[in-house]
C-alpha cells in the first residue's frame, strides 16, 4: 500500500516545474567557528536537599545523590563551554 502511495505521489509530482534559486542565494560562504570547552566537576545536588520538597534526599533518590560502590553520586565530570572564536589563534 505504501509503495502504491509513493508511486502515485511521484507520478503526480513529475509535472511540477523545477525551481532554481537565484545566483545570490545559491552561492554560499564557508565560515569556520571554533569552540573551547574545559572538563569540570558538576554537582547536580550541591545542597543535598530536594529543591522541590525541601527535604533531604531519601529512598531511591539517594541512588543518584550519594556516592558509593554501586551509586553514581551527585557529582559528574562534564565538558563546560568556554568560548567561541572565529580562528584557532584566538583561543
Amino acid at each position: 500500500m505504501l509503495a502504491l502511495l509513493s508511486f502515485a505521489l511521484a507520478a503526480s509530482a513529475g509535472s511540477a516545474p523545477s525551481v532554481t534559486p537565484p545566483p545570490s542565494v545559491a552561492q554560499g560562504h564557508t565560515r569556520n567557528y571554533f569552540i573551547a570547552a574545559d572538563e569540570v566537576v558538576w554537582d547536580y545536588a550541591p545542597t543535598g536537599i530536594n529543591q522541590i520538597s525541601g527535604k533531604p534526599f531519601e529512598g531511591i533518590q539517594t541512588f543518584f545523590t550519594k556516592q558509593g560502590p554501586q551509586q553514581i553520586g551527585s557529582k559528574s565530570r562534564i565538558p563546560a563551554f568556554v568560548k567561541e572564536v572565529r580562528s584557532p589563534g584566538h583561543l
